[in-house]
């Protein structure tokens, strides 16, 4: 038989030998490769239980986000009208330093847009008056040339508080 030149890492290719065939969770895997790190290089061990070294030594940290998400929510359960301004004013009297643009964001992930109320519709016309109605007099007129006619309609002029 010839010998071979093997690495000690031949077998971590193969899946029979391999511990990542078996399907951890990244946690025990980290448990796993803590015990196993005393007696081996933690490099060895994380390709054999197949997980990458900089996944073992990162630890998450909890997310800042996580408070400020749940104190959202409750400002938007609180005022279901409240859009993401007054929900960040709502936030700062409640002590948080929040910015309005992380607000809106966070809002807009949750689904928590601010509840409009409808608006009124509002009516440009009405027919039953006591004025007269003028007949159309154009309705008949044949038009040969360009600028024979000028015709406007006016209905109702918007101003700021109504229409007229």
């Amino acid at each position: 038989m010839r010998a071979t030149r093997r690495s000690a890492h031949d077998g971590i290719g193969d899946r029979k030998k391999s511990l990542g065939s078996v399907e951890l969770p990244l946690e025990q895997k980290r448990g796993v490769i803590a015990m196993l790190a005393k007696e081996y290089p933690v490099s060895v061990v994380c390709e054999i239980v197949e997980c990458a070294r900089s996944s073992y030594y990162h630890r998450p940290t909890s997310s800042p986000d996580a408070g400020l998400q749940r104190a959202i929510e409750e400002v938007a359960a609180a005022w279901p009208r409240y859009g993401y301004r007054r929900v960040t004013h709502q936030l700062r009297r409640e002590g948080w330093t929040v910015n309005h643009k992380r607000v809106a964001r966070m809002m807009r992930d949750l689904g928590l847009q601010a509840q409009r109320k409808p608006k009124p519709r509002t009516t440009t016309t009405d027919s039953r008056h006591a004025f007269p109605r003028y007949p159309n007099l154009v309705e008949q007129l044949e038009i040969v040339r360009p600028e024979q006619v000028w015709v406007s309609d006016i209905t109702y002029i918007g101003l700021r508080e109504e229409f007229v």
